[in-house]
């Protein structure tokens, strides 16, 4: 075997995921809001949003504010966890169905329940959080975690 093929080496990757579009999704959650866009055409709610409208293609969108009431539809316990996430302590993650926009969902964290208190059908409440680092991002909460 070639030299070449037998040296191990590390490989980093860095997404740079262009944002423009999707700016006030971005703006609103760090100022501790759920914003996403709404297809003018169809009525269509994308979560979390898009450019255009994966219904019916077109491009005309409006933003509109989530009410993160949800109902959680299914989870995972993560307890071995992939290298980027090896500094994490074991997570939950799932998806939950808002209450006030049937058939939008999230996939997101779940904090503050013990794993032991997930389960499906549960409800929460998806909310922002903002990280001392880095970008904003959203989690689901117990209810009475409520803004």
């Amino acid at each position: 075997m070639p030299e070449s093929l037998k040296d191990m080496r590390e490989v980093t990757l860095k997404y740079e995921i262009p944002i423009e579009q999707t700016k006030t999704f971005w703006k609103e959650l760090e100022e501790g809001k759920l914003y996403t866009s709404k297809c003018k055409e169809c009525g269509e709610i994308m979560f979390p949003p898009q450019s255009y409208c994966r219904n019916c293609l077109k491009s005309d969108i409006e933003w509109i504010e989530l009410d993160g009431a949800a109902t959680i539809q299914g989870f995972t316990h993560i307890i071995i966890r992939p290298k980027s996430f090896s500094d994490e302590e074991p997570y939950t993650i799932g998806v939950g169905e808002f209450k006030h926009h049937k058939g939008v969902k999230a996939l997101a964290w779940i904090e503050g329940f013990k794993m032991s208190e997930v389960e499906v059908g549960m409800d929460a409440d998806l909310v922002p959080k903002q990280r001392e680092d880095g970008p904003p991002y959203y989690v689901f909460v117990p209810i009475e975690e409520r803004r």
